[in-house]
C-alpha cells in the first residue's frame, strides 16, 4: 500500500512515492517528466526530469480539445527518451492536473507503465528534496503508440 500522511490507496501501483523515485534516479528504464510550464521547469525541477509543457503539447494544435494523434505522440514521447518498456513518472506544480492528463494519454496510447508522483512538485519541495536547474536532454527512445479504446467512455 502506498502512503502519504498515513493514507492508503486502492491502486498504489499508479503512484510513485518520492523515495521510490529517488532510489531509481539513475535507472535508465525510468523516465521522469515534469509537466509544469517551461518557465517553471527552467527555474527548478526534480533532478533528471525532462520538461514537457503538457497543457500545450499533448493536444491537437487545431482546437486544442483532443489529444494529439498517435504518430505525433509517439514522436513526442520518443524525444523525451520514452521507449515501450520505460516506466514514466509524471508530476507538475498544479495539483497533478497536467501530470494525470499525461498519465491518461500514455494509457490511451497503450503505455500502462506510467505513474504519477504522489504529492507532485509541492510534496517534493515540502520534503526539502534535491532540485535542479539543469535542462535534461534525454537520449531518444522508441515509443510505439497503440490506441487503447478501453479507456474511452462513450455515451452510446
Amino acid at each position: 500500500m502506498g502512503s502519504a500522511a498515513g493514507l492508503a490507496y486502492q491502486r498504489s501501483e499508479l503512484l510513485a512515492e518520492p523515495d521510490w523515485l529517488w532510489e531509481r534516479r539513475d535507472d535508465p528504464s525510468v523516465r521522469l517528466v515534469d509537466c509544469a510550464s517551461l518557465d517553471a521547469y527552467g527555474r527548478a525541477h526534480i533532478p533528471g526530469a525532462a520538461g514537457l509543457p503538457v497543457d500545450v503539447w499533448i493536444k491537437e494544435p487545431e482546437g486544442g480539445v483532443h489529444v494529439m494523434g498517435a504518430e505525433k505522440f509517439a514522436d513526442l514521447m520518443s524525444g523525451l527518451g520514452v521507449s515501450d518498456g520505460t516506466t514514466v513518472v509524471t508530476y507538475d506544480d498544479f495539483n497533478t492536473t497536467f501530470a494525470t492528463r499525461l498519465w491518461w494519454v500514455l494509457n490511451f496510447y497503450g503505455h500502462s507503465e506510467a505513474r504519477v508522483l504522489n504529492g507532485g512538485w509541492d510534496r517534493w519541495l515540502g520534503e526539502s528534496r534535491p532540485i535542479s536547474r539543469e535542462e535534461v536532454q534525454p537520449e531518444p527512445g522508441l515509443f510505439t503508440a497503440r490506441t487503447n479504446e478501453d479507456v474511452i467512455c462513450r455515451l452510446e
